[in-house]
């Protein structure tokens, strides 16, 4: 689980990215990621796509971000 605190009020960038390195690099990249995600910010939820590779899982979040927390929970299937 990932959480992201935006802080602020005005975001230019029409997207954002959490970028998760992961400590130990996988032999080949992870078959799948299970992705949930929750704000409390009452923006629509489950407008992420993600990328992974061996070395790092990156979220991005589809809509314009306001401040408040971000949750993401996530699993790499290897």
């Amino acid at each position: 689980q990932v959480v992201v605190t935006a802080a602020g009020g005005t975001y230019a960038q029409a997207t954002a990215t959490v970028t998760i390195t992961f400590a130990s690099a996988y032999a080949t990249a992870p078959r799948a990621v299970i992705l949930s995600m929750v704000n409390a910010v009452a923006i629509d939820t489950g407008h992420a796509s993600y990328a992974v590779t061996t070395t790092a899982l990156v979220i991005t979040y589809k809509v314009l971000p306001a401040a408040g927390v971000y949750t993401f929970d996530y699993l790499c299937i290897a």
